[in-house]
């Protein structure tokens, strides 16, 4: 009865001689060989399996980290990593693959982690020393050497500059400043670790500063931290950062973003960055400045803090956005904070604006921005001063929808105006925008406000309206009529027929907000 061979008796071939079946498989030994911290796609990975058996082994890889990678083979000892999948500001991902051998009883597998980084972006880092072509060998120094980084991109053909964590210093001139200029075709990202390049804007803080105003530079003349001028790539792309304009105690205008057509096209996109300027005496504090270039400007926080005009100059003006020219343009899911603008001479104004348009011939949506209104003061004649969340003016030829947004201005003090929406000369849609106005203030305060002839909007409709200064939801400047509650339509029916409420408008109170 033995059929083994091993002269037992038995069928098992275990030696015992008790038909108990106890044969002993010798699990696979499997280990993965090294892998660089940094690979990029098409990287070979290799494992090596032993079985003390001698059987045929059968391989596996796979990915345990979830980025959706894949293997020129998956069940081969040596393999191709392989990610296409990067999104625009990702510039590294870490991933963990599995690598398995089984005899056809038992599995046995090893693990590994590593980071497959993107080689269209050039790195850097603050007083990293590399030449800037992989996360491992970072170019860097100081905020003058991101100009060479972007030079550099732009020369080689690579898509973008992946900037680290720090605070980068720099300097406005028109010549030779060391401020941000960026160069057609080449976008700028921030918030990578300054070891990995892993992306988190929340954790790893990517700051420029303008430094020009407080070491006394650029006196009497415009300050920029970042600057693009001509181009005629279909988009450049600036997020991720902390921006922070200069201070000035002279004339000299501050903008944390110019952005001007020179010669031809530009295009620019500008997301989830936090954009502040700082206390300013006069001169204009701009956040964003758009001259004729379509911008798409979305999830942004923008800080306007305070500005004086004390009586050097004719007016100055705290504007989040400022767009002028040609060019369509979004606007959408920014949070904006007004600060405040005094003005402490009279016939010199000083104005407190969060979109401003003017002179504008594209189209332009504004929606799911939230703006709130600053302090405004004007000694001793209030009426040069004034705090408006959109302002257009001679815009009649542009088709401006404005949609879903929170519109408030909160007054505190001695002001000319307040309006949430000011029309001079232009034609918006304005449809389920909140419009909420609240102080203690007697002076002219409305929620929509015509300032010129031919600025009727097109339609407005499922609006809420709240204004406890004086009640003007709407002043129409034909009639020259403050108009109080659900108003009487003139522009939304042809025969001027019908009322606000029938096109769903409505009062609102604060717990709208």
């Amino acid at each position: 009865g033995d059929v083994t061979g091993d002269g037992d008796g038995d069928v098992t071939g275990d030696g015992d001689g008790d038909g108990d079946n106890e044969i002993t498989n010798n699990k696979p030994e499997v280990t993965i060989d090294s892998i660089d911290d940094f690979i990029t796609s098409g990287t070979a990975i290799s494992g090596t399996a032993t079985d003390l058996d001698n059987e045929l082994l059968t391989y596996q890889w796979t990915e345990l980290s979830g980025h959706g990678i894949s293997f020129s083979d998956s069940t081969a000892l040596t393999t191709n990593v392989l990610y296409t999948g990067f999104e625009d500001g990702v510039a590294v991902i870490e991933v963990t693959v599995r690598f398995s051998a089984s005899d056809g009883i038992d599995t046995t597998y090893k693990e590994a982690t590593f980071k497959i980084y993107r080689t269209d972006y050039l790195y850097f880092s603050k007083g990293a020393t590399g030449d800037g072509l992989s996360p491992a060998n970072p170019k860097g120094a100081t905020g003058p050497d991101i100009n060479s980084a972007i030079n550099e991109a732009k020369i080689s053909g690579l898509k973008a500059v992946a900037i680290s964590e720090g605070t980068y210093e720099v300097t406005y001139a028109e010549t030779d400043g060391t401020h941000v200029q960026m160069k057609d075709g080449v976008s700028l990202y921030g918030g990578y670790s300054s070891s990995t390049f892993l992306r988190n804007r929340a954790q790893y803080i990517t700051t420029i500063k303008d430094m020009s105003h407080d070491i006394g530079e650029a006196v009497n003349n415009p300050s920029r931290t970042v600057e693009l001028l001509s181009g005629t790539s279909p988009l450049n792309i600036i997020d991720g950062f902390t921006l922070i304009a200069g201070t000035d105690d002279s004339t000299g205008a501050a903008s944390v973003i110019f952005c001007k057509k020179d010669t031809t096209d530009i295009s620019i996109s500008i997301s989830n960055n936090i954009i502040t300027t700082q206390d300013n005496n006069f001169a204009d504090l701009n956040g964003i400045i758009i001259f004729d270039v379509a911008a798409t400007i979305k999830y942004n926080e923008i800080v306007l803090k305070s500005l004086i005009n004390n009586g050097s100059g004719n007016n100055s003006n705290n504007r989040a956005i400022y767009i002028r020219g040609e060019g369509n343009c979004s606007i959408s899911n920014n949070e904006v904070s007004l600060g405040s603008a005094i003005s402490t001479t009279d016939g010199h104004y000083a104005r407190s604006v969060g979109f401003f348009l003017t002179h504008y011939t594209g189209d332009i949506t504004i929606f799911n921005n939230t703006i709130e209104g600053g302090y405004a003061h004007s000694s001793p004649d209030p009426s040069y001063t004034g705090i408006y969340d959109i302002f257009m003016h001679n815009s009649n030829f542009a088709n401006i929808s404005i949609y879903n947004n929170t519109l408030i201005c909160i007054q505190d003090g001695s002001i000319g105006y307040t309006a949430n929406i000011y029309i001079v000369y232009s034609n918006p849609t304005i449809i389920n925008n909140l419009l909420y106005i609240s102080g203690t203030d007697t002076s002219e305060a409305y929620n929509i406000s015509e300032g010129g002839m031919d600025s009727d909007p097109f339609i407005v409709q499922n609006n809420g309206f709240y204004n406890d200064i004086n009640g003007y939801f709407y002043y129409d400047y034909s009639t020259h009529v403050p108009i109080y509650g659900l108003f009487q339509s003139i522009y939304n029916e042809p025969d001027g027929s019908g009322t606000l409420s029938n096109w769903g408008n409505r009062t609102i109170d604060s717990s709208d907000l």
